[in-house]
């Protein structure tokens, strides 16, 4: 299933990035993501499927404000696990179907 939401990113200390997906339609479980460095970031939002202008503005906000909200982003529940945003069983045990 494809859900929509919106990412969030935050950044700790000088290299470190939580990414998380949040999906809109329910109040599951969100797994974030631990990245390092600025590349390791883009690339990851690039697999998310995020628009190059939209990565680069990402990623002048965090730098800026240490932080970035993507809102309107649309990820299959196949991808999330793949890119391990979220636990396979909880897709199966969870609220998510």
């Amino acid at each position: 299933m494809v859900r929509t939401g919106f990412v969030t990113i935050a950044k700790y200390g000088e290299e470190q990035h939580h990414v998380m997906f949040c999906p809109n339609d329910w109040g599951g479980f969100v797994k974030p993501i631990s990245l390092t460095g600025r590349a390791e970031l883009a690339e990851f939002l690039r697999d998310l499927g995020i628009m190059q202008k939209a990565v680069k503005d990402a990623l002048l906000q965090v730098e800026q404000e240490g932080s970035a909200h993507l809102p309107g982003i649309s990820v299959s529940d196949q991808r999330r696990i793949e890119l391990g945003l979220i636990l396979e069983d909880v897709l199966t045990k969870g609220r998510a179907t």
